[in-house]
């Protein structure tokens, strides 16, 4: 476990949404010679209350999450850059409200008792039965559970019922150290929210038994520009992160779910041999490529990375840099939970260019259709 006291006065700020306080405190901890990702671990408590109103849904604990994952392809020097943006992000955006863990955990038989607290919307009662589960199951049923239960929510909450619950239930896996309570209200809270309390039967199609029909639906998923069409790919992401939580027909019933979810969408690949193959060049010049707002020219530096593991791994490491760089003072969550996503494709899908530069696409016309660049540099 973190020691927090060092980072009282930041979490605080944080969590009273002061947000001139909390980027005073971070520089100044840095300053003092703190280690960036030693701060960023010392967040998760606070991290699970910070809310993206008008939307229900967890993206901040669940970027918070995605982050573990693009820290890795960052130099430790650029570190600090991350958690700039982490902080200031949480710190100027509404909390949940406290709610203290009860001081006796209730008695429960099955999980079908936190269905019904959902049902009844009872934010605390679903969070003390969370609890209860957890500590009588463990967090691997608790997982199944919640992972099988939002499954059935996905058109309606754009895939989130399973991308924000996978990724605060693998954080919160790998923080075994830490207190699970922040992370069961912000469950409750969201799945109480949308009242994703119906569990559904449990479906099959085998579609992970062929790889040629799920390479077709993953052809699918990255096709289309937007924030529909992203979120067909962060949601497939999620389900393959969260993998080692479930036995085999648990995880092809969230992909079928997931195929359900894309409807009748087709494929609209961008052919590879129609791009340009350019040298991936050091950070200045590729920022000042990023910097032209132009997907094409970075579809160009993909294509020829994609040939060297080493070369895919450096490039997305210049993404994420790029992306943090620019930041403006306000970002989108999706703009680093759907940069996680990206990523992964680039690494999974290396062998099909065509996924690869058509996923790269999606995300990066969102990014640029969305931030303004012109006056970075």
């Amino acid at each position: 476990m973190q020691d927090t006291h060092l980072y009282t006065n930041l979490l605080n700020a944080i969590k009273h949404s002061s947000l001139n306080v909390a980027k005073n405190v971070l520089e100044s901890l840095l300053k003092e010679g703190a280690e960036p990702w030693v701060i960023h671990e010392a967040l998760f408590p606070v991290v699970q209350s910070v809310l993206n109103p008008p939307f229900i849904n967890p993206h901040l604990p669940k970027m918070y999450a995605i982050n573990r994952e693009l820290a890795g392809y960052l130099q430790p020097e650029d570190l600090a850059m991350l958690v700039r943006v982490e902080v200031e992000e949480y710190a100027r955006r509404e909390k949940l409200r406290p709610i203290a863990p009860p001081s006796l955990l209730p008695s429960l038989s099955d999980f079908k008792e936190v269905e019904n607290a959902i049902a009844a919307r009872d934010v605390l009662t679903t969070s003390g039965t969370l609890s209860a589960f957890l500590a009588k199951a463990g967090p691997l049923q608790l997982a199944k559970n919640l992972l099988i239960l939002g499954s059935g929510y996905l058109d309606q909450s754009l895939g989130h019922s399973i991308s924000c619950t996978a990724y605060l239930l693998i954080e919160m896996d790998i923080r075994k150290d830490e207190d699970p309570w922040p992370v069961l209200v912000s469950i409750a809270e969201y799945f109480c929210k949308g009242n994703f309390s119906q569990r559904p039967k449990m479906q099959y199609s085998a579609i992970s038994d062929y790889p040629e029909v799920y390479l077709i639906d993953v052809k699918r998923a990255v096709s289309g520009t937007g924030i529909a069409p992203l979120h067909h790919t962060i949601t497939l992401y999620a389900i393959e992160r969260s993998r080692h939580l479930l036995d085999q027909q648990e995880y092809d019933h969230l992909l079928t779910r997931w195929n359900k979810m894309l409807g009748d969408k087709g494929e609209d690949l961008i052919p590879s041999a129609e791009i340009a193959s350019q040298p991936v060049p050091e950070f200045d010049a590729f920022y000042q490529i990023f910097l032209e707002s132009s997907p094409t020219k970075i579809l160009a530096l993909a294509k020829k990375s994609l040939d060297s593991e080493e070369e895919r791994k450096r490039l997305a490491g210049l993404l994420i840099k790029a992306v943090l760089k620019s930041y403006n003072g306000y970002y989108n969550p999706h703009y680093l939970t759907g940069l996680g996503a990206t990523v992964w494709v680039m690494e999974r899908f290396s062998a099909h260019p065509d996924v690869v530069l058509t996923c790269l696409n999606q995300y990066l016309d969102f990014f640029f259709s969305n931030v303004e660049l012109s006056s970075k540099g």
